[in-house]
C-alpha cells in the first residue's frame, strides 16, 4: 500500500512538471511574439496599456 501510494505520488509530481514546463514554454512564446509582433488590445488588457 505504502509503495503504490510513492508511486502515485511521484506520477502526480511528474505531471506537475511537464505542466509547468508546458505553461513556462507557453509562456516564453507569448514573450517572443510581443517583440516581434505590434501588441493588440484584445491580446493585452493591463491598465497601462489601456489607459
Amino acid at each position: 500500500l505504502d509503495f503504490g501510494l510513492l508511486e502515485i505520488g511521484s506520477e502526480s509530481i511528474s505531471t506537475i512538471d511537464i505542466t509547468n514546463n508546458s505553461l513556462l514554454d507557453a509562456h516564453w512564446s507569448l514573450e517572443e511574439l510581443s517583440h516581434t509582433q505590434p501588441p493588440t488590445k484584445g491580446l493585452v488588457q493591463h491598465p497601462i496599456y489601456t489607459s
